[in-house]
């Protein structure tokens, strides 16, 4: 008994168990790294933002500091010229006009004055007594307007030695208010005659300015007491950007000297100022808080980058870690792959609850299979037996035969065997004097009482029918050691034999006493012995025992029969093999020629050859005049005189011919065939129906069946058989009333089968499928 069960090669569905364990192993590694993550952020965010805004802060200071710096510089250098006697006594006592040198000597000064530091722009000397200005590139210029010379004049009336003026050499609609030194000559007189008229240049503050706006994004300008511009950032004067317009009106409305923050233009932008009292000047930047927040944001996504590559990392691990521990558990669900029988459409969702409900079927399954098996055993062991015997397992191995017997329940290690056959007659010595039903029932008796009879004496024993009455048994004895004894328990037991056969059916009997042999192999030998020993059996007595043991080969005339080569040429025949065929019939030959150099008993035994060949191919249902057309092939083997003349006609004249009709009508034969076995499958389809069973009953090989079965009906058989079983099934359920268990049972599956069998084909269930019809 077989069964055939098909699985589709899916990939093992993970269920909720690795889900579990993915998420559980997931969470433990990346867990850490999240608190890490966050902790970081809400620790450190705080702190680079108060970094951020400190830096910026540092930032405005050190820029006003240089501007301050470059202020007391530009001052020093001022005092420092003052100092010269030119400017102390000497051009307040002589007149320029007049002096050549002194006013060669007063131009070079002021010259070196204007280029002695970047941040001045223009020098200009203001001298009272003349009412003129001197420049040192425009020369001495008299101030004739009334207003410029009360201007001028009142400098020198106000402040200190030296001090800062806003304005004073600006032209008026100018963007940018000048911003002017006024340094008093000599600086330390209570009537000055002259002063210094220093202008900076703004394009040098601007410049300075840019540091703290380099992308150009918020603004950096200074503004004087009078909320003039003095420097707007720009990279041109004309440019003042509105943001710092907008600025300069909020801080005129009193926020000076405030950090704040200030919305423009969908923005928010930081503003910080810084008082230069010592010039008067107030120092603004404006900057975008995103400019402010950046290293927070690029840190941030760094962390962020860092968190997600540490999960995928995590993830990973996770995975891998994962798929290591569901390993055991994924190849356990992989060998119920495609069963599924008795389990839901989701059962496999809960792994270990589809592992169990499965392992409890498929243990109901393999004891029910058990029983089965146990209960078709003495069946399979006489079919196999009768093959074995007839040499249908001629090429397997000693061991491979073992292993094959072993597997049908005979005990094969250490033991000795033997095969006897048995014969009956009737009381006349005639085998025909028993009518068909009579010999069947003979025949059935003769072997359970041989059963019994052999069974009693500790020796294992397997009995089959043959043809007509003859009986083979199939013996197995403990090995002793001792032959002689096993023989003698042989003997006797044969005696045994005959005597209840005899007195219990009134038949008579013949025994061919089988050889002892440690080797399976042989047995087919053994019984190819016993069946011609029985031709020389004694017509006249009533019951006899043939001892094989007196019996080497058939003999004729001490010429050896080489029975084991006949054996190997009939099995190559079978098989089709024309090369094989020969190459046996070659060393047949060499073999007849090695026992014997006589003609007469070489042809002697190519005559009993090609009986034996005639014999399988009429057992195998040839016709051998349609195949050699009438042709006296007995007469043309006669004729032949030397050992190359037999091998070539052994090809051309009897090997070939049937081969080539092979060819010609194994199609009709095998559609022959398929037809019987399909008789059989909508005959017996609600029994347990196999490819093997149905082979064994047409007495063909599986293969061969399958591969025809193919051929003939374009599906294999196990689809074939399913689709003749649900068509009875659907039958049943739309013309009965019948239970879906009771139908499964009548067209010969299990209900669970049944369900999922039927799912698969119809795509619903027997009982959604009585339910549309109901509809």
């Amino acid at each position: 008994m077989s069964r055939i069960i098909r699985a589709g090669r899916k990939r093992t569905e993970r269920g909720r168990l690795f889900r579990k364990n993915l998420a559980i192993v997931l969470f433990i590694s990346s867990l850490p790294m999240a608190l890490i993550a966050v902790s970081t952020y809400l620790i450190s965010a705080r702190q680079i933002e108060r970094e951020v805004d400190y830096t910026h802060q540092l930032r405005l200071i050190q820029t006003a500091e240089q501007l301050n710096e470059q202020f007391s510089q530009v001052e020093i250098i001022a005092n420092q010229y003052a100092q010269q006697d030119l400017f102390q006594n000497q051009l307040n006592e002589d007149s320029y006009n007049d002096n050549f040198r002194l006013a060669q000597n007063m131009f070079e000064l002021l010259t070196r004055l204007n280029s002695a530091d970047r941040m001045i722009k223009r020098v200009q000397l203001y001298v009272k007594r003349n009412n003129a200005l001197i420049s040192p590139y425009q020369g001495a210029m008299a101030i004739t307007d009334r207003q410029e010379q009360e201007k001028y004049a009142a400098l020198l009336r106000s402040g200190d030695g030296f001090f800062w003026k806003f304005g004073v050499t600006s032209d008026r609609g100018a963007p940018l208010s000048s911003m002017t030194l006024i340094h008093k000559l000599p600086v330390i007189s209570a009537n000055p005659y002259g002063a210094f008229i220093i202008d900076l240049d703004p394009e040098e503050m601007n410049s300075l300015l840019r540091v703290l706006n380099p992308e150009n994004s918020g603004a950096a300008f200074i503004l004087n007491d009078s909320m003039n511009w003095v420097a707007n950032g720009a990279s041109k004067e004309t440019e003042i950007s509105p943001l710092a317009a907008a600025l300069r009106e909020e801080i005129a409305k009193g926020k000076i000297g405030e950090a704040f923050k200030f919305d423009w233009d969908g923005q928010k932008y930081a503003v910080g100022q810084y008082e230069m009292s010592k010039v008067g000047l107030t120092f603004v930047t404006a900057t975008p808080l995103s400019l402010l927040s950046r290293p927070i944001i690029i840190t941030s996504r760094l962390m962020l980058a860092a968190s997600f590559f540490g999960l995928i990392i995590a993830f990973l691990l996770s995975w891998v870690a994962t798929n290591q521990l569901y390993r055991p558990i994924s190849r356990i669900v992989g060998l119920f792959r495609g069963r599924r029988i008795g389990a839901g459409p989701h059962d496999s969702r809960d792994e270990l609850a589809f592992i169990e409900k499965q392992w409890r079927h498929l243990t109901y399954e393999s004891r029910e299979f058990q029983t089965r098996f146990e209960n078709s055993l003495p069946a399979l062991r006489n079919a196999f037996l009768i093959q074995f015997v007839d040499g249908h397992y001629y090429s397997m191995s000693e061991q491979e035969i073992r292993e094959r017997m072993e597997s049908y329940g005979w005990d094969v290690d250490g033991r000795s065997f033997s095969f006897s056959t048995i014969e009956l007659f009737d009381l006349a010595g005639r085998e025909s004097g028993f009518s068909e039903g009579d010999k069947q029932s003979v025949a059935f008796a003769a072997a359970n009482i041989v059963e019994e009879l052999v069974r009693s004496r500790d020796v294992e024993v397997s009995v089959v029918s043959f043809q007509g009455m003859l009986l083979g048994v199939f013996l197995s004895f403990a090995c002793d050691g001792d032959k002689e004894r096993t023989k003698t328990k042989l003997m006797q037991l044969s005696e045994d034999i005959i005597h209840y056969l005899h007195t219990m059916l009134k038949v008579n009997v013949t025994i061919g006493a089988g050889k002892l042999t440690d080797q399976l192999k042989s047995i087919p030998d053994l019984y190819a012995q016993a069946r011609k020993a029985h031709r020389y059996r004694d017509l006249e007595a009533v019951n006899q025992i043939l001892d094989l043991d007196g019996w080497s080969d058939i003999e004729y005339d001490g010429f050896t029969y080489p029975v084991t080569a006949e054996k190997e040429i009939l099995q190559a025949l079978r098989m089709g093999g024309i090369e094989e065929t020969m190459r046996l019939i070659e060393a047949f030959i060499a073999e007849l020629h090695h026992n014997s150099t006589k003609e007469f008993y070489v042809l002697q035994g190519m005559h009993q050859l090609l009986g034996s060949i005639h014999h399988t191919l009429i057992q195998s249902g040839c016709n051998l005049h349609e195949i050699y057309g009438g042709v006296n092939l007995y007469e043309e083997l006669a004729g032949l005189r030397n050992l190359g003349e037999v091998l070539t006609w052994c090809r051309s004249r009897l090997i070939e011919p049937y081969m080539q009709w092979v060819e010609e009508t194994q199609g009709i034969k095998l559609k022959q065939l398929v037809e019987k076995v399909v008789t059989v499958i909508h005959r017996d389809y609600m029994t347990d129906i196999t490819l093997e069973s149905c082979a064994d009953l047409q007495g063909t090989y599986m293969k061969k069946l399958s591969l025809g079965f193919k051929q003939i009906t374009g599906m294999n058989f196990i689809d074939y058989l399913t689709k003749v079983r649900l068509d009875k099934a659907k039958e049943l359920l739309r013309e009965t009333d019948s239970k879906i268990h009771d139908i499964a049972e009548q067209v010969g599956y299990q209900p669970s089968y049944f369900t999922r069998i039927f799912k698969k084909y119809e795509g619903k269930t027997p009982g959604q499928y009585r339910g549309a019809l109901g509809q």
